[in-house]
């Protein structure tokens, strides 16, 4: 009977919780991806078919091949698992990570794709999905999304390479409250380090650079009109910063100059 009550409680609570937060999705494809607000869904709407839930049409079903084949779904098998990563704020958090292969058939036009789809039940059977990465056969193997401890606050946290010499990546960050899940909010770091760095100087803020596990922000700044992603360094920055709900404020910021400065 606890058992009941409790689940009746946390149903209830569920449905209580405000519908209008800005639940805003980071889409990552390797054809791009816009932002966007989906409706929420029933779990089911992504496990039980998730080849339907592709972006950018990486699948081509349909397509008729140079070859004569006609490509469907029984061209691709998958393997997906849904995994819960905990409650954040009385909203439990899921993520389904999938990982596609294509047959013989389809090999001129699909190797392996896989997907890591973060979802957030709103209520009975209700999900939003926050965050949606499809990365190709050139990405590092993805990691799970995590929540992570920050002092006060509880951080959820996504971050995958995306395997190129350039430090890209796709990731996400969020503090959540009754209203939802809200993206951290650097703003105020990045504006610390500017005032800390020669004018002329630009630098990278996320990916690599962030560590949430230690509160820091450390990079290697460079001229604002370098030519290439690796080349007229002047110096690594190191900011540490601390999170007050979805803001982060700045610390001590440290910029050490390349000796040639």
């Amino acid at each position: 009977m606890k058992s009941a009550r409790r689940l009746a409680c946390s149903c209830l609570l569920l449905l209580s919780l405000p519908a209008n937060a800005q639940w805003q999705r980071i889409v990552s494809t390797d054809k791009g991806g816009a932002p966007d607000v989906p409706a929420p869904h029933p779990l089911n709407y992504w496990t039980d078919d998730p080849i339907q839930r592709n972006e950018s049409g990486d699948f081509c079903l349909g397509c008729h091949l140079e070859n004569g084949h006609l490509v469907t779904k029984q061209d691709y098998k998958s393997d997906c698992k849904v995994t819960d990563l905990g409650n954040l704020a009385n909203y439990p958090i899921k993520q389904l990570m999938c990982h596609f292969a294509g047959s013989s058939e389809v090999s001129t036009i699909f190797s392996t794709l896989d997907y890591k789809f973060i979802l957030v039940q709103t209520g009975t059977d209700q999900y939003r999905e926050i965050y949606h990465l499809q990365a190709d056969a050139t990405w590092t193997p993805l990691k799970p999304a995590r929540i992570i401890d920050m002092d006060a606050e509880s951080i959820l946290a996504t971050y995958d390479p995306d395997g190129g010499n350039g430090g890209g990546c796709s990731d996400g960050y969020w503090f959540f409250d009754a209203a939802g899940p809200h993206r951290l909010n650097f703003d105020a770091v990045s504006k610390a380090i500017s005032q800390r760095l020669p004018h002329n100087a630009t630098f990278t803020m996320n990916c690599w650079a962030l560590d949430l596990d230690h509160q820091q922000i450390k990079t290697w700044a460079q001229r604002a009109d370098a030519e290439c992603h690796a080349c007229h360094g002047i110096g690594e920055v190191t900011a540490h910063f601390t999170l007050s709900g979805a803001k982060a404020e700045p610390g001590t910021i440290e910029f050490q100059p390349d000796a040639d400065q």
